[in-house]
């Protein structure tokens, strides 16, 4: 078998060995989620999305006691009220779609043919 070398990952190893070798690290106990977080690990985009979102529009409704911006708006950098925006329309379709599933809607759509 070919011997990698001083440097080198064996093929075994191939293109992911760091990131095996970080989760064996974790499964072994040695690397927590906090420990991984210092290092500038991020679990789960979409949680650290919200999490910035969430940020920015506590800031600005601590300025102007209120948190309506308009959608135009842009706090600290960020879009806010794009985020806003987008943000009470997920609600608002979760909404609907809890109500659609009550009344009995699976989601996909009719097909019918013109006769």
């Amino acid at each position: 078998m070919h011997q990698p070398l001083a440097g080198q990952r064996s093929p075994a190893e191939g293109v992911g060995g760091g990131s095996a070798a970080v989760l064996r690290g974790r499964d072994a106990g040695s690397l927590t989620r906090r420990g991984a977080g210092r290092l500038g690990t991020v679990w789960s985009v979409h949680t650290s999305a919200w999490d910035a979102g969430l940020e920015v529009a506590r800031s600005y409704a601590a300025v102007h006691h209120h948190c309506l911006p308009a959608a135009s708006v842009v706090w600290e950098s960020f879009p806010l009220g794009t985020w806003m925006k987008n943000q009470r329309g997920a609600a608002r379709r979760t909404t609907e779609n809890v109500a659609r599933r009550e009344a009995g809607e699976n989601g996909r759509p009719v097909c019918r043919r013109a006769l």
